[in-house]
């Protein structure tokens, strides 16, 4: 089993062990996710993934940019950005790299991306506004921010189940034992208006099984 402790308390298992989990949250949050970065659009766009994991989202959006466009992967765990490297591999990606990196301090360039990414990174994060900074830094003038985040609050079930709601329960101790916000979501647009950017669009999308 591996756990990350930098800067903030990682609260999941990275590497072959999150592999699974991480293929099972694309699985439901994937075609959300596609719709929405196909509105912007990326066809011949830089594109930064925060976060990148495994690189499933990182690996889609490559094939979407096309030959003109790029991706650049930044995860803070070595284990899962030398996955996400052996999956893009596999599928044959020319116009996609990966590195260590957290989201307060990406090591990218500064000023160089179209669109800065992320999802469900900043839940995780103590200063979730200086991983905003940070991703705004790495953008060109006039480039797109978005974030995909979490409010776990808002899950229920019908019928009732107890296990459920124990079981919600027990992620928002998880969370706040740790000072990071599984209902940060719900904040992400006053994150956004203070951080000074004016052209704010939201989205809410409740899966359901």
């Amino acid at each position: 089993m591996s756990r990350l402790q930098v800067g903030d308390n990682y609260s999941l298992e990275v590497g072959e062990a999150g592999t699974y989990r991480l293929k099972i949250m694309n699985a439901v949050y994937g075609p959300s996710t596609e719709k929405l970065l196909e509105e912007i659009g990326l066809e011949g766009k830089r594109v930064l993934d925060v976060g990148c994991g495994t690189g499933n989202v990182s690996c889609w959006i490559a094939r979407q940019v096309g030959e003109t466009g790029s991706v650049v992967g930044v995860d803070v765990s070595e284990e899962q950005t030398e996955i996400a490297k052996k999956n893009a591999d596999a599928i044959g990606l020319k116009n996609i790299s990966f590195k260590v990196g957290n989201a307060y301090e990406t090591g990218v360039e500064r000023e160089s991306f179209d669109i800065a990414y992320c999802r469900f990174v900043l839940c995780h994060l103590m200063q979730p506004e200086n991983a905003l900074r940070e991703m705004l830094a790495t953008l060109k003038t006039g480039g797109t921010l978005v974030c995909e985040d979490l409010d776990i609050s808002g899950g229920f079930s019908d019928p009732p189940i107890e296990a459920f709601d124990k079981m919600n329960q027990s992620i928002q101790d998880v969370a706040k034992g740790r000072s990071v916000g599984f209902n940060i979501g719900r904040q992400l647009h006053r994150l956004f208006r203070e951080a000074g950017l004016t052209d704010i669009k939201i989205n809410i999308v409740q899966p359901a099984f």
